[in-house]
């Protein structure tokens, strides 16, 4: 989702999700077909040790911070080392690795967005407002934008806010707060930002429009009803990738920022759905089904469109996100754990991230990635600079996958797979593990 917040991705029933956030009122979930079966999932898991070499090193997963009920959407905002997080109590505030209270309590929040230029964040309210809030003082300003809030993308170099809402995108002056409205039959189910054009591309019932950064309609993408699933830019070459629902063949198209029409398709062998741009090799991460409830991730080299390489998943995949100023991609997964992958040579290593991962963002600034886990109410925050061995001990993870949950707590998986770092509680204080 980068520093200004995150898009949401439709999840299509059966394929991959592709969707980072989910819309409170559609209760976000992996889809049933990509659902984990805890055994099965230790099995994977293990596997995906073993590719991951013996000893390996993953970054260490150094804090879970305790939050509201059910966290759904996550931005951070790497001025301020602060970390926003969209839960059913309101949005709460975790600064660097600590909790700081909470941000405001409002009408459900849907998504959460942030200006790192203003210090202002932006949350989508069900009832069809968005909550303008100074990250400093707090004070809350309400800006009614249309019924069915959802994705909130933030540009901070133009200062305007883009919000999904039922009928199609009300972009929001962050200066005045005044509104206007891009009306586009199919809704908004997602919106991507190239901040080197200023232009947006919406997702909208299967097709891709384009906005230019004036608000206007400039041009349109149809493969057919429904046919596009999840978007991302390439800001560096001015590129854009989607990916394709299965009857149309699954496949990576390619996008000429420029023209905005389709120079190239990369067939894939499998289904696939959400992605994400590493701008700093060129790759792209695509996230693939299988036909157990594993997954991969496909890495696609933007400059041959080549795959360069696969790697294997213990579930199926909620959410990529990039750090391209470290070069690595971190991969959550339905149940438990985050792959970390070194986008230099594609290896990659699991660590634990808590139980039900659904959104995350990266923190460019010092590193540290944020994953929010719906069902141990709790921010995973894993650091990159903090790395750890990670123990291939096949036999301690079947007998910790054969554990309830209850038992496991927050730090089961850190205790098998890399013991060494050991598992703590938030520097907050507010509960946790010893």
């Amino acid at each position: 989702m980068g520093a200004v917040g995150a898009a949401l991705r439709a999840l299509v029933p059966g394929l991959v999700g592709v969707r980072r956030r989910h819309l409170r009122g559609e209760r976000r979930r992996t889809p049933r077909a990509a659902g984990a079966v805890s055994g099965g999932v230790g099995l994977a898991l293990a596997s995906a040790l073993a590719l991951a070499g013996s000893p390996g090193y993953a970054d260490a997963a150094t804090d879970q911070v305790p939050v509201d009920s059910r966290p759904s959407a996550i931005a951070v905002n790497p001025t301020t080392n602060d970390a926003y997080v969209a839960t059913d109590g309101g949005v709460s505030v975790i600064h660097d690795a600590s909790y700081a209270g909470l941000l405001y309590a409002g009408d459900h929040p849907v998504d959460v967005g942030v200006n790192p230029v203003t210090n202002k964040v932006y949350v989508s309210e069900i009832g069809g407002a968005v909550a303008v809030v100074d990250a400093v003082s707090r004070a809350v300003t309400s800006v009614t934008v249309g019924s069915s809030p959802g994705v909130v993308t933030v540009n901070p170099v133009t200062n305007r806010i883009y919000v999904a809402v039922q009928g199609g995108v009300t972009i929001i002056d962050g200066s005045t707060l005044a509104t206007s409205f891009v009306a586009l039959p199919g809704g908004a189910q997602d919106i991507v930002l190239n901040r080197s054009t200023g232009k947006i591309y919406v997702l909208s019932a299967g097709t891709l429009r384009v906005l230019n950064s004036a608000g206007s309609v400039t041009g349109t993408i149809n493969i057919g009803a429904g046919g596009i699933l999840a978007v991302a830019v390439n800001e560096k070459t001015n590129r854009v990738y989607f990916t394709t629902l299965a009857k149309y063949g699954p496949s990576l198209r390619v996008v000429d920022g420029a023209t905005d029409t389709v120079t190239a398709t990369i067939p894939s062998p499998r289904n696939i759905g959400r992605l994400a741009v590493n701008p700093a090799n060129n790759q792209i991460y695509v996230a693939a089904d299988s036909d157990s409830i594993d997954g991969f991730v496909q890495v696609i080299d933007g400059a041959t469109r080549a795959q360069v390489a696969e790697i294997r998943t213990a579930s199926r995949i909620v959410d990529i996100v990039v750090n391209p100023a470290a070069n690595k991609v971190y991969v959550a997964l339905s149940g438990k754990g985050t792959i970390v992958v070194d986008g230099r040579d594609n290896s990659s290593a699991v660590v634990y991230a808590g139980q039900d991962p659904v959104d995350a963002d990266v923190n460019v600034s010092t590193g540290k990635v944020y994953v929010a886990n719906a069902w141990s109410r709790r921010v995973t925050v894993i650091d990159g600079a903090a790395q750890t061995p990670v123990k291939n001990d096949f036999k301690a993870i079947r007998t910790l996958m054969s554990w309830p949950a209850t038992l496991l707590g927050s730090c089961g998986f850190t205790r098998v797979m890399a013991p060494e770092a050991g598992c703590h509680a938030s520097k907050s204080g507010r509960g946790g593990m010893s």
